[in-house]
């Protein structure tokens, strides 16, 4: 393994619980810091948008990115079905694409998933993940990803 992607939604412990359901937000940052230790590069942050949860925490996962030296992914809640769930929590990523444009160096588009990748003046990058509805995102996915209770799957769907 050379690389990791690493879910944190959140630096507060009692949103990390509500969001995960478990009490582990020490764990998952001692966790990102051994995988920099390791050697592991690219260590990524995917942070999950979510309306009213976490969505005012940007700017701070941004400079705990920055200080960790990894790559932030903020990345637009999935809809399965749309309803409920998804129309409570989804939050539009355009808001948080006007703050990056503010504070970016330059804007590069990622081949793979065509997303947009901001660098960051004084460092730091942030990517920014829609995976709905941009008919580009599946077609060069190449990736296994690892569920929670250790499932494998190829794709996010």
């Amino acid at each position: 393994m050379a690389r990791v992607n690493i879910s944190l939604d959140t630096l507060t412990a009692g949103r990390f619980m509500q969001i995960t359901g478990v009490n582990a937000l020490e764990s998952v940052t001692l966790g990102i810091a051994k995988a920099k230790e390791a050697g592991l590069n690219p260590v990524k942050l995917n942070m999950v948008l979510l309306k009213g949860i976490n969505e005012h925490e940007v700017p701070e996962m941004i400079e705990f990115s920055r200080r960790s030296g990894v790559i932030l992914q903020i990345i637009e809640l999935e809809a399965q079905e749309e309803g409920g769930w998804y129309s409570r929590f989804h939050a539009s990523l355009d808001g948080v694409e006007r703050l990056l444009e503010g504070i970016a160096e330059s804007v590069t588009v990622r081949r793979m998933h065509h997303r947009r990748k901001y660098h960051l003046r004084g460092g730091g990058e942030v990517e920014i993940v829609r995976p709905m509805h941009n008919t580009e995102f599946c077609g060069h996915c190449r990736r296994i990803r690892v569920t929670s209770d250790g499932k494998l799957k190829p794709c996010l769907f």
